[in-house]
């Protein structure tokens, strides 16, 4: 399924293979069997007292199942074919009880709660790889097969338990007042470090209470006001590992005899990250309430990071890093919500929910020296991020560049001493590929050479909710934005280089001869690192600004007396899109999209990712 491209003399053979083939002679499919169910029950034991428990189960059990043609030479030829088969089960429950207590007296009203919560989570994975086919008529695991090895096996625990309770009151609706308290346990912390005692109070003042404030003139204009303060501390356990603070072993062959080798270094001194809150806010109403306005002012100083923290080599620590509490960091910020009735005459309405967050993340702290985290995608190569001290965590990193050479098609980039040097792929025996711009030979640009470019965390986020009705018809719009960060279009690397993968429009510019102004190197087979796919370049750093309709949905209430005595009660048709449009400027897939997940030292990465889908839906609601 290999082909040759070019022209006359000019023919390569490019190491990729036909998709149709691909696709016609491999094979993945998912099948799961979930079941997700809660019971509860409420216990009125005296009054204003009562007894409340919550039992939920998550139960999930799939079956991943892949074959590869012995075919097709991209996959399953170098195996002789192959078939995987992996069963996977996820059980998890949650128990949660609470003893509620709320009691009025005159003007004053107090409440409290009490109670615990256990959640356990169980995973378990098993399955097998066969290869090398005895007949290419095999297409399942269940085949002659001449080799047989265990594939996709893992098993883990974790378990969270808590304890809390919170004490609220409040006098004649205009003085309020609450504490609360919480220990929290996660096995996947250390020993001894497992448990965290966290708790905030909050206070609030209905200022629009006050006898003196209804005399005055601005109380028709701004008829409800509401000052509120927080503090709290809260712990983030949230680890990918379920035994992230212990020395984990690999069973393995040393040749014929076996042997363990170690494939994560423990750290007996993991524990809690925590975050210290503190709010300042005010809750305003306006034109009798028709107007709602919700202003906070928050800075949270979170410490303890829980991060990958580079080690020295020469420790023997599996890929360099240990799991640490390494440094500190503060998020700082405004948050504003709006919410009103625009319009609300007859039988049309139109309501409108507005809010804005714009936020300040710094790192002030890190590990022992204050040294850089690195943050990598896909392989070590690739180090596209960087947390530094006084910087937002998980910033963009990469090599400076700074456009190209027009006299001889070569990209130009910065060195760490802010020199400016070209890069060749294709040089002469015994020439350098990196040079001055005056031709003289130059060092060649590497990690010690990158620029930390920008931060790749929002610095302003929000959404933007109309609901619109008109007698049984109801419209709703909701939309999203974000902005003030960087992404790094890793798809514009792989979609620009010289190495024979579809190749964007964007190389019909490319430099072709002296003189020409353009941003596209000189064309190259072989060349990755002009484009920045051997390492990120800073030419694939783009603005992550967007504005999205996330949803519109569409409904019909059908009048009740066309039911008769058929038994409805109520019916309702509705039309519904999800990710309807995008507007930004940013070229890659989606600026949303990441190509690490929800990683704290890797966000802002896209790279060949696949951006949010498009779903439409039609259903109808009934009631009996």
């Amino acid at each position: 399924s290999q082909g040759y491209l070019g022209v006359g003399k000019n023919k390569v053979t490019p190491n990729y293979y036909n998709p149709l083939a691909l696709y016609k002679y491999s094979n993945y499919t998912n099948s799961n069997d979930a079941l997700i169910a809660s019971f509860a029950a409420t216990a009125n034991l005296l009054k204003g007292l009562s007894l409340s428990t919550t039992y939920s189960i998550d139960h999930l059990r799939s079956e991943n199942i892949t074959f590869l043609s012995p075919s097709v030479g991209s996959s399953g030829f170098s195996t002789g074919g192959s078939a995987t088969n992996i069963s996977a089960l996820r059980d998890n429950w949650d128990w949660n009880t609470t003893l509620n207590y709320d009691l009025r007296q005159g003007k004053s009203h107090v409440s409290a709660l009490a109670g615990y919560d256990v959640q356990r989570f169980t995973n378990s994975a098993w399955g097998a790889n066969a290869s090398v086919s005895t007949d290419p008529f095999f297409e399942n695991y269940q085949g002659g097969w001449a080799n047989v090895v265990a594939s996709g096996n893992s098993i883990s625990e974790r378990a969270y338990i808590s304890y809390f309770g919170r004490l609220s009151y409040d006098f004649n609706d205009r003085y309020f007042i609450t504490a609360n308290f919480r220990r929290d346990g996660n096995s996947a912390l250390a020993t001894g470090h497992k448990f965290g005692n966290f708790g905030g109070v909050s206070a609030g003042w209905a200022l629009s209470e006050e006898g003196f404030y209804k005399n005055l003139g601005l109380s028709q204009t701004l008829s409800n006001v509401k000052v509120r303060a927080s503090w709290g501390r809260v712990g983030n356990g949230n680890l990918n590992s379920s035994y992230a603070a212990q020395n984990l072993y690999s069973a393995s062959l040393y040749g014929t005899v076996a042997t363990w080798s170690l494939s994560q270094a423990s750290n007996s001194d993991l524990s809690w990250e925590t975050s210290d809150q503190t709010n300042i806010g005010a809750d305003l109403g306006l034109w009798n309430n028709r107007v709602q306005l919700d202003l906070t002012y928050f800075n949270n100083n979170v410490n303890g990071l829980i991060l990958d923290a580079p080690q020295s080599p020469s420790k023997g620590i599996p890929g360099n890093t240990i799991l640490q509490n390494v440094g500190a960091m503060y998020n700082r910020g405004l948050e504003i919500g709006i919410s009103g009735n625009v319009i609300r005459k007859n039988k049309f309405t139109w309501d409108v929910t507005l809010n804005y967050t714009n936020v300040q993340n710094k790192v002030t702290a890190l590990a022992e020296g204050n040294a850089d985290i690195i943050g990598y995608t896909h392989t070590s190569t690739n180090s596209n991020n960087i947390t530094r001290v006084g910087y937002s965590i998980g910033s963009l990193y990469a090599a400076k560049t700074d456009g190209v050479n027009p006299e001889n098609g070569r990209r130009i980039f910065v060195n760490a001493a802010g020199e400016r040097v070209q890069y060749s792929a294709a040089v002469a025996s015994g020439k350098s590929n990196w040079t001055y711009l005056d031709g003289t030979k130059a060092s060649a640009i590497n990690a010690s050479d990158f620029y930390l470019i920008g931060n790749a965390l929002p610095k302003w986020y929000g959404g933007f909710i109309n609901n619109f009705k008109y007698g049984n018809l109801d419209l709703s719009l909701n939309f999203t934005y974000a902005g003030g960060n960087y992404v790094m279009n890793g798809t514009k690397a792989t979609l620009r280089d010289q190495t024979f993968y579809n190749n964007s429009v964007d190389v019909l510019n490319r430099w072709t001869t002296p003189g020409q102004i353009t941003d596209m190197p000189r064309v190259v087979y072989g060349d990755q690192l002009s484009y920045g796919n051997s390492y990120p370049i800073s030419d694939n750093v783009e603005k992550g600004d967007f504005l999205r309709l996330q949803n519109v949905l569409l409904g019909y209430r059908i009048p009740e007396k066309i039911f008769g005595k058929s038994g409805l009660t109520s019916a309702r048709i509705y039309a519904q899109i999800s990710n309807a449009f995008l507007l930004t400027k940013y070229t890659g897939t989606d600026p949303e999209s990441s190509s690490n997940g929800n990683s704290n030292t890797t966000p802002g990465v896209e790279k060949n990712s696949v951006g949010q889908g498009r779903t439409f839906t039609i259903g109808l609601n009934l009631g009996f």
